[in-house]
């Protein structure tokens, strides 16, 4: 601190000196003083020490960050403190961690880091804080609702898709092929169906082109890069993808646009046909010109819920399948429990749900093993929280590791290994460990929770009832490269589905 107040000192005696060449020894002092300022931060979580300008940016040797962290979890602790470039990042590992710090210290830690707003505008859900937050986030609970989110009778529309999607694998009568299209279409055309009023066909070029732009910006995307490297985006090239990630972002915008430009045209008070006229409903309704409910909120909003609700569930269905085909003792066993509770001709509901345990269980495995989203998405810090004795300070970045927790030994021994059994009691029963959070945790758990968890279940429960999956050669299990992005998908590989009868 000493170091600190003396270098204050000769900074304020150049700054009011009358030599040219002070000024600029000025700016070096102020400079020194930004980056050394987080030596003199007080109780800070432990962590490596870093270098200026670029902090500890030669710790991420990795591609993927969590085996960074984990590295580092092992040097520091559950909770550690990292400077990456100028950002200040909090990683939190482990369940006690997690539940003590993003669930008792909600209030806290449960913005949205400053960079997240900046990209997408200060609009959405999923970027935003404070109370346009609250009040978004509680208008579309509200409305999701009236259009069957969390109820029963959403369960026929996606059983339509279903339907249409096991007919299309069945055209191909055997054939080897990547289902990543089929089922990134049929799982998107649910959430079109709530929020644009219609669905899209599989033949449909330009909606493929989209859905193509949705994985590649889930997969591609690396935001925590982006968090503390946005000033790489001007240097030549695209070192980090941002630029390539805007073009993308920007592409599907447009196709955003156009939904509510129809509907705009459409729009009859009288008649709330989907998410978007009830939003155009509320907008008409407010008479503040401080209204949460602006055009560009609007489009925020619709982006976060068909970006997420289009690949999310689709890349976990994917991981399943991937693990059934090369464990194919465990998809017998999961389709002799839909053989005995459902039968063969009678399409699965949510009824079965509780009397298919064994696929309740190898669905919760495949959530676990895939780890779609290792890193969640980041939460920023609104005041500094006193814990444990370290200050977690206001403004940083929380980066909540929940690949610390998916992987984790104590609770799910031999982790690498896929194992539904983990899931069920000695007797047989499914038992959905507390410890175990596939859908994020806190305040900004996943909105869409209920409709993924029925979507998961009808889509993957139907595809092994109708079909047997094997690999694309006989023998010859595929194997996939991991892409990390904000999501963590398998690349593509192909397969035979054989109809079982």
């Amino acid at each position: 601190m000493k170091h600190k107040r003396l270098l204050i000192n000769q900074r304020d005696q150049w700054a009011t000196g009358a030599d040219l060449g002070r000024p600029s020894a000025t700016l070096i002092a102020d400079a020194i003083l930004i980056i050394l300022n987080t030596k003199w931060k007080r109780n800070l979580p432990p962590g490596p020490r870093g270098f200026p300008l670029i902090g500890s940016i030669i710790e991420m040797k990795s591609k993927d960050r969590t085996e960074d962290f984990a590295r580092l979890r092992k040097q520091y602790g559950d909770v550690f403190y990292i400077k990456l470039g100028l950002s200040e990042f909090i990683v939190i590992n482990g369940t006690k961690a997690l539940q003590e710090l993003i669930v008792k210290r909600a209030d806290a830690l449960s913005d949205r880091p400053a960079f997240m707003a900046s990209r997408a505008g200060s609009t959405g859900i999923a970027a935003t804080s404070g109370d346009l937050w609250k009040e978004q986030r509680t208008f579309a609970i509200r409305t999701l609702r009236s259009f069957g989110v969390g109820k029963r009778c959403l369960e026929t529309q996606v059983m339509d898709e279903v339907t249409i999607l096991v007919n299309e694998i069945e055209k191909l009568k055997g054939s080897p092929f990547d289902i990543s299209h089929l089922l990134s279409i049929s799982i998107s055309n649910i959430i079109c169906s709530i929020v644009f009023g219609k669905r899209f066909e599989h033949d449909d070029e330009k909606f493929l082109l989209i859905m193509n732009l949705v994985h590649a910006q889930f997969s591609k995307t690396n935001l925590l890069g982006s968090g503390f490297a946005s000033w790489l985006k001007y240097l030549p090239g695209d070192p980090t993808g941002i630029k390539e990630s805007t073009e993308r972002r920007d592409a599907i915008q447009r196709f955003l646009i156009e939904q509510i430009r129809e509907h705009r045209q459409t729009f009859n008070k009288e008649n709330i046909r989907d998410y978007i006229d009830a939003f155009l409903l509320e907008q008409q309704s407010q008479t503040s010109s401080e209204s949460y409910y602006s055009d560009d909120q609007l489009l925020g909003t619709i982006r976060n819920f068909f970006n997420a609700g289009s690949d999310t569930t689709a890349t976990t269905i994917r991981w399943a399948i991937y693990y059934l085909i090369r464990n194919p003792n465990i998809q017998a066993k999961m389709y002799e429990e839909i053989h005995t509770v459902i039968g063969d001709d009678v399409c699965p509901s949510m009824e079965h749900r509780k009397g298919l345990p064994y696929c309740e269980a190898v669905m919760a495995e495949s959530q676990r093993l895939g780890n779609i989203v290792p890193l969640s998405v980041p939460h920023g810090v609104k005041y500094d929280v006193n814990w444990n004795g370290y200050v977690i300070p206001k403004g940083s970045t929380i980066i909540l590791n929940l690949t610390s927790v998916c992987m984790d030994p104590v609770i799910f021994p031999k982790p690498k290994e896929f194992k539904p059994e983990r899931f069920l009691t000695k007797d047989g029963r499914f038992e959905g460990k507390t410890q175990f959070f596939p859908f994020s945790l806190g305040r900004r758990i996943c909105l869409g929770e209920s409709l993924a968890r029925m979507e998961l279940f009808l889509f993957l429960v139907s595809i092994v009832q109708r079909f047997h999956i094997l690999p694309e050669k006989e023998g010859v299990f595929p194997e996939v490269d991991v892409m990390i992005g904000i999501t963590r998908s398998p690349s593509s590989f192909r397969f035979r589905a054989i109809n079982r009868n």
